[in-house]
């Protein structure tokens, strides 16, 4: 049988090996070491440019005295207009006084003020999904 050599998949023949001696990596680490002590002695040592001072956070607001978050009862005559529209996102009226609102589908309402219960008018739904109503175009 000739001599010959067989090559192994997991030989490193050809490939550039940086090769470090363990002085080499131990003299390393210890350089690393060197500088994160120094940086920790430092940190200790030289003072801080900053103040630090106590925060005193202000007093909660009062539900009693005459303040915008005092308990009143100015909704509790509200009635609902209508629950047609399904998580409604906006609302606008236009010149006359009527209301419009969209929902989260995109579908746009006319919504009466009558105390006949009536339904609100479904008038469209638009092609792309609308961010809230400016104003009412002059078709509807």
């Amino acid at each position: 049988m000739p001599n010959t050599q067989v090559r192994s998949v997991k030989s490193t023949e050809g490939v550039n090996r940086i090769k470090r001696s363990p002085r080499k990596i131990r003299r390393l680490g210890l350089s690393l070491l060197a500088v994160i002590l120094l940086g920790v002695i430092v940190f200790l040592l030289v003072p801080s440019p900053i103040e630090p001072v106590k925060w005193l956070a202000p007093t909660a607001p009062s539900f009693q005295k005459a303040d915008p978050w005092k308990q009143n009862n100015k909704l509790s005559a509200a009635q609902l207009v209508s629950d047609a529209p399904q998580f409604p996102e906006f609302i606008t009226f236009d010149k006359a006084g009527q209301l419009y609102t969209g929902d989260s589908d995109g579908k746009i309402y006319k919504v009466p003020f009558d105390a006949e219960g009536k339904r609100p008018k479904y008038l469209q739904t638009p092609k792309e999904r609308l961010m809230g109503l400016n104003s009412m175009p002059k078709a509807i």
